[in-house]
């Protein structure tokens, strides 16, 4: 919930909160629909993947460049 909640108090309740919904929508999608439980961790896994990746390419700064090599400069030439 820490993650989730970026450390701060009032989010680490929210992601709980959060959290919690996924857990408790999941078995009330079991009993239900039929669904099977295990969808319900691969929706909190998706969650907690896509705050990572975000994070990381945040972080990092991830950029595309052109593979086209730029012209080098000699000294001397005008």
């Amino acid at each position: 919930m820490a993650f989730v909640g970026r450390l701060h108090p009032v989010g680490m309740v929210f992601s709980a909160i959060l959290m919690s919904m996924f857990y408790i929508g999941g078995e009330l999608a079991q009993s239900r629909l039929g669904l099977p439980k295990a969808l319900t961790g691969v929706f909190q896994g998706l969650l907690l993947f896509t705050l990572l990746a975000c994070d990381t390419l945040v972080a990092y700064r991830i950029r595309w460049t052109s593979r086209v090599p730029r012209p080098v400069a000699v000294k001397g030439a005008l």
